[in-house]
């Protein structure tokens, strides 16, 4: 159904069934199905067709922002799959600036590992600023030698090893990590 409501919308705004099929990636004989197989589905015709033009009729634009939101909420669904999957597979990204090498970091980091093997961890370099603005995610963590003003003030910290930990939210097993 998705397909469906997804081909109606991109018509409903482009009003050429070769563009929709451009922007779907598919062919414009699908996207005709799919808009016949909709309107069919719930009994109205979407769109006025002629050899030359097509034109949503006053029910497709009346439908249309419906169409639009169950898209939208159906991105959104998708989003939070992805985001429960990401917390099952328990993959914790560390960022840090290049210089942590000089320091005990990967002994702790090593350690930690061997405490908590079920977690993959990646290590991410880069500059502070840079690197503070990847830190999307829950379950990234930041190291840093120092707080930057320019950081984001929502940011929660710990101190771990002379170094500043900074992090969204705070996670079961990173609290028994410390």
């Amino acid at each position: 159904m998705l397909d469906k409501i997804q081909a109606f919308v991109s018509l409903a705004f482009s009003l050429s069934f070769s563009q929709t099929a451009d922007e779907l990636y598919t062919s414009q004989s699908t996207v005709s199905k799919h808009i016949a197989a909709l309107e069919k589905e719930i009994g109205m015709k979407l769109f006025e067709r002629s050899s030359r033009r097509v034109r949503l009729t006053r029910e497709g634009e009346y439908l249309l922002p419906y169409a639009q939101r169950l898209l939208a909420d159906s991105q959104q669904f998708d989003q939070a799959v992805a985001s429960c999957r990401q917390e099952q597979t328990k993959t914790l990204d560390l960022y840090a600036i290049p210089t942590v090498t000089n320091y005990d970091f990967f002994k702790a980091v090593t350690s930690f590992m061997g405490r908590h093997p079920e977690i993959d961890l990646l290590f991410h370099e880069g500059e502070s600023q840079d690197l503070a603005e990847k830190l999307r995610r829950p379950q990234d963590l930041l190291f840093l030698r120092k707080w930057d003003d320019k950081m984001n003030p929502s940011f929660d910290f710990s101190k771990m090893m002379n170094w500043l930990c900074l992090f969204q939210a705070s996670l079961p097993w990173l609290k028994n990590s410390r």
